[in-house]
């Protein structure tokens, strides 16, 4: 497989680099705290008011973003060159009872993203994302759906949001966001929320990224990340052998020392 993106889903292959390592242990990498819109082509982002946001996501899909899809530089990733709209839409939004953990998978950049799952008395900080049906379709083929991720829905009275944001909301009963098929990564029987997204109320135990990489890779055998992260995205055999593994063989992972 030639070296090199060919999209947010192709496989890297060749030699590691400092920029792919990045790419998987700064996930779920930085959102702005307020609502923004974001230029893909010019990367450019700028906050936005949301008694402004109406004229804004006419038209267009919400999707919850509970991970990297809330980051300008992940969605610019996505979309630069690919859309004909280059604008995107995000909007800062509260979920209550989720909390957002990491999944039981790995993804071709390397990185464990996230999934969702019920936590009663959480308050978790997201955005929601508002796309073009063009936008949301290739989002759709980012993530892996049938395979990776599956679309699961979230009730309309648990997203709070600002009184400009919910009278646009008010126009649903739910909203979708991708859930990844093997379930969440455990410690034990216990999911492990990702600590880069603000949650109240959080019972789980957390880690960041790196934590998480790293008892990833003890548990598989690796000497350190760089070395998982090079094998597991060197060819599309080699990732989905080692997310069945994860799925299959590898049970719990230990909490990184």
């Amino acid at each position: 497989m030639t070296s090199g993106w060919q999209h947010a889903t192709a496989f890297q292959g060749g030699p590691m680099t400092p920029e792919r390592l990045a790419k998987a242990v700064d996930y779920p990498y930085w959102s702005p705290p307020a609502s923004f819109v974001l230029n893909v082509e010019t990367g450019r982002w700028e906050d936005i008011a949301d008694e402004d946001l109406g004229p804004a996501i006419t038209a267009r899909v919400p999707s919850l973003a509970i991970g990297s899809n809330a980051a300008p530089s992940q969605l610019q990733w996505k979309f630069r060159g690919s859309v004909d709209d280059p604008l995107v839409v995000a909007t800062a939004v509260s979920v209550h009872d989720y909390d957002v953990v990491f999944a039981n998978r790995i993804s071709s950049y390397g990185a464990i993203p996230a999934t969702m799952v019920p936590c009663e008395g959480v308050t978790t900080r997201l955005k929601m994302v508002w796309c073009t049906q063009q936008q949301f379709q290739l989002m759709n083929r980012t993530e892996s759906l049938g395979s990776g991720y599956r679309h699961a829905q979230l009730p309309r009275t648990k997203v709070e949001s600002s009184a400009p944001v919910a009278e646009q909301l008010d126009a649903y009963d739910h909203f979708d966001f991708y859930e990844a098929i093997a379930g969440p990564l455990t410690v034990g029987d216990t999911p492990v929320g990702i600590a880069a997204l603000r949650a109240e109320g959080r019972v789980w135990p957390s880690m960041d990224e790196e934590q998480a990489l790293l008892s990833v890779s003890k548990a598989a055998g690796f000497a350190d990340i760089s070395s998982l992260v090079e094998t597991v995205t060197a060819s599309e055999d080699d990732w989905e052998a080692f997310n069945h593994w994860l799925r299959n063989e590898l049970g719990s992972i230990r909490a990184s020392s």
